[in-house]
């Protein structure tokens, strides 16, 4: 998925600019590559061969199942004017509280307006909406 997105994004950009690099033109003297050389023993080898050997046989029988949630996407988070980092603590938190039935501090940051370097980071403690929503989603399901 990365090589897709890289791949999209330098496409975009080429048809931005029409083909035509507008970066800068200066050439860095760079050295050649230099061929590394290393030396081993039969102790190493043998564990190369038995990592190699492990690999195989646990690649071999894993099986991957990507499941898409379809359940609701990004309108709904928008109709309900729910901030996505809000969304995502809630998400940690109901899961948490699923695992061991109480909730952990929420960190969230705190900053002036649109002031994003000075924003730091604190914890506060788990408020009580916050808790009395998490009790209502755990019950649901």
């Amino acid at each position: 998925m990365v090589m897709v997105n890289i791949s999209h994004y330098v496409d975009e950009k080429i048809l931005e600019n029409e083909g035509r690099w507008k970066g800068s033109e200066k050439v860095r003297n760079i050295s050649l590559p230099e061929e590394l050389v290393f030396t081993v023993d039969d102790k190493i080898l043998n564990n190369i061969n038995q990592a190699e050997a492990q690999y195989l046989k646990q690649a071999s029988d894993l099986q991957i199942v990507a499941y898409a949630f379809t359940s609701f996407g990004k309108k709904l988070t928008k109709k309900k004017r729910l901030h996505p980092d809000t969304f995502v603590q809630l998400a940690l938190q109901l899961a948490y509280y699923r695992l061991h039935g109480r909730m952990l501090h929420a960190i969230m940051g705190k900053g002036r307006g649109r002031d994003t370097e000075n924003l730091k980071e604190t914890p506060h403690p788990a408020q009580s909406p916050m808790w009395m929503e998490l009790h209502l989603m755990s019950r649901r399901s």
